[in-house]
């Protein structure tokens, strides 16, 4: 992640902590639940706890990177399965969904190629799509909350995440808005979401966008090049054949 000022780089650490963070209190919440119920079973106590640790893990990571800020040092980066990653962040957001009363779809594509990049950078931008998917379903009818993640290769040698929702959609005078640092629809957002997601993505050599999805609502998705033999260069960047 590169910010510009000091403010912004406060504000993208209270983003990017304050992600797992809730996860970590929502899976809380519903155990707090099962157990006042008596509904509580030890297999699925052990699985919540394992979960928290591995947000809490996430959250260790997140700082962790943001102490190395200004230091001059390669990104983690490996080869990385894209399905691998979307089933993994979908696991931190199975419990806010659930609590929302949101069914989160996934559409895997089989055989991708590996992409070359930092696993944490990389479940940070799909962490924030999904969570932003959630929370323009919520308002909605029961019937009518729908999110889907789906991953695809492309002829230009990039692989993709896209992230669709039935929600009230991004108006097209404000497709490029929604990137910019502080930008925000929500009452209590912090507008820095997307710009980080955009930061992260152009940092792989990818890119980023916003479309409208099937039901009219947002459709947001970003590519990143393919790796190009063991040695684990990218074959492309920014979606041109190098």
């Amino acid at each position: 992640m590169r910010v510009t000022t000091l403010g912004e780089m406060a504000t993208g650490l209270a983003h990017e902590v304050n992600q797992p963070l809730a996860a970590i209190a929502a899976y809380a919440r519903g155990a707090s639940v099962r157990i006042k119920g008596g509904k509580a079973n030890w297999d699925e106590l052990a699985e919540v706890l394992d979960r928290i640790a591995e947000d809490a893990h996430r959250a260790a990571e997140v700082v962790r990177r943001l102490r190395q800020f200004g230091k001059q040092r390669e990104t983690d980066r490996s080869a990385v399965d894209a399905n691998e990653l979307v089933q993994e962040v979908c696991r931190f957001v199975a419990a806010e969904a659930a609590h929302r009363q949101i069914v989160v779809t996934l559409k895997p594509a089989t055989g991708l190629p590996p992409v070359l990049a930092d696993p944490i950078e990389i479940q940070q931008v799909l962490l924030n799509l999904i969570l932003n998917a959630l929370d323009a379903v919520a308002p909605m009818d029961a019937t009518c909350r729908h999110v889907v993640v789906r991953t695809r290769a492309t002829a230009r040698g990039t692989v993709e995440w896209i992230v669709d929702d039935s929600g009230p959609g991004i108006s097209a005078n404000l497709k490029e808005q929604v990137f910019e640092p502080f930008f925000t629809s929500k009452e209590q957002g912090l507008g820095m979401g997307l710009a980080i997601s955009r930061s992260l993505v152009e940092s792989h050599g990818g890119r980023i966008w916003p479309r409208r999805s099937k039901w009219g609502g947002a459709s947001v998705g970003f590519s990143l090049p393919i790796m190009d033999g063991p040695q684990g260069r990218s074959l492309c960047v920014g979606g041109a054949r190098q």
